[in-house]
Parts: C-alpha cells; sequence; structure tokens
C-alpha cells in the first residue's frame, strides 16, 4: 500500500509540477496542451473557468520575462529586443483576439505569450528549456485598442482575466 501510496505522490508530482501554472485567486486554470512552447509560433492552451462569472482575456495580452537554458546554462541574446507601440486592433481584430471563456467552461485557445526578450543564437542540434512568468492585467484587453468592445463585455458583466503564467517547459524551435 505504501508504494501505491509513494508511486501515486510521484506521478502526480511529475503531471503538475510539467503544467504552466498560475497564481491568481484560482478563478481560471491555465495549462498547456503538452509540455513544450514552441518558438516563434503561436502555443495551445487549456483554460477551465469554474467560476460563476464570465471572464474575458487578451489572446496577446500576457506579457513578462524568461530565461533561456541549454544544458542547464542560462543562455544569454546576442542582440536586446527592441520595444515598440502595438497597432490599435479594428472591431474586428478585437473580436478575434478577446477571448471569451464563459463560466463553468472549458476552452481550448492560443494564447500568445511574449516573454522572450532579445534575439537569440539557436542551435537545431541541442535541447532547449525556458523558464518564464508572465502577466495578463486589467489593462490587458486595452492594449491594442478595443476599448469599446471590451467595455462593452463588461457592461454585460463579464470580469477581465487578471492573472499570472509561470513555468518551465521545453523551448522547441521548429514546429
Amino acid at each position: 500500500m505504501l508504494k501505491v501510496v509513494i508511486i501515486f505522490f510521484l506521478l502526480s508530482f511529475i503531471f503538475f509540477t510539467s503544467q504552466v501554472k498560475i497564481s491568481n485567486k484560482d478563478c481560471l486554470k491555465i495549462s498547456t496542451e503538452v509540455e513544450t512552447l514552441f518558438y516563434g509560433y503561436p502555443n495551445n492552451f487549456i483554460i477551465t473557468n469554474n467560476t460563476d462569472n464570465n471572464y474575458l482575456l487578451n489572446i496577446s495580452g500576457f506579457l513578462g520575462t524568461s530565461n533561456i537554458y541549454v544544458n542547464k546554462e542560462r543562455l544569454l541574446p546576442i542582440k536586446p529586443e527592441f520595444s515598440s507601440n502595438p497597432m490599435d486592433w479594428n472591431n474586428e481584430e478585437c473580436k478575434r483576439n478577446i477571448l471569451l471563456i464563459p463560466k463553468h467552461q472549458t476552452v481550448k485557445s492560443v494564447l500568445h505569450i511574449n516573454v522572450i526578450r532579445g534575439f537569440y543564437e539557436f542551435d537545431d542540434s541541442k535541447k532547449y528549456e525556458i523558464d518564464f512568468e508572465t502577466t495578463h492585467t486589467t489593462n490587458s484587453p486595452y492594449y491594442y485598442g478595443c476599448k469599446k468592445y471590451v467595455d462593452s463585455l463588461l457592461n454585460q458583466g463579464y470580469k477581465i482575466y487578471d492573472g499570472k503564467l509561470k513555468g518551465k517547459l521545453e523551448l522547441i524551435l521548429k514546429k
């Protein structure tokens, strides 16, 4: 019996530590579909809303930082990334990029988590890991000029997701 408990504990630990975690009030559970993050590509996430509220989030509104590792050693960028101001989305772009998560529903969606700062020199023959933390705030849905659309959703009773994603995943260079 003790062996079964230990095996269950170890399997649970491996499963839960390989997922992306959120560190907010458990309003939404956000996890990766697979245990990897694709460099330069959209990544699929599973968002579960176990609350009595409808939520919205900007799929491009996760901004943060990361460290990239190769063979357990931190890789430094060869050139820093230049920041730019986001463009204004029109109403259709706002509707496509502001994700609605109804109460008690699970949604699968692409999230563009903006955590890689700088340009890196990668070697296709090596394995990379990314350790990241990114935040989505109550201002995130407004980043691209969607004030009118977001405010209309808030008037309908939607709440804006406010939380962090953090995790350590394998970084895949090619899809």
